[in-house]
């Protein structure tokens, strides 16, 4: 297992994450989120990193627009709500 490859995606993971909380926070002008809200970020972010790595791994014969949009598909309804 490389090392350097799993800290490097949690890293990422992380930063995407928080700038979707300062987003939020933005758009909701709010200096706090909801427990439910930050959790769906997390979830989501940790979970798009997750599928794009698979995706860039094992399967990219699906174009990255047909991923995309099934990422948009599963972003939680609270989510849509804040950046949609």
């Amino acid at each position: 297992v490389d090392h350097s490859l799993i800290a490097c995606a949690v890293c990422i993971e992380l930063v995407i994450g928080k700038r979707y909380e300062v987003i939020a926070k933005e758009k909701l002008n709010t200096d706090v989120l909801g427990t439910q809200l930050r959790y769906s970020i997390r979830l989501y972010c940790y979970g798009c990193v997750g599928m794009t790595k698979e995706w860039l791994v094992n399967d990219n014969t699906i174009s990255a627009e047909t991923v995309v949009q099934m990422m948009f598909e599963s972003m939680p309804d609270n989510m849509k709500e804040v950046y949609f």
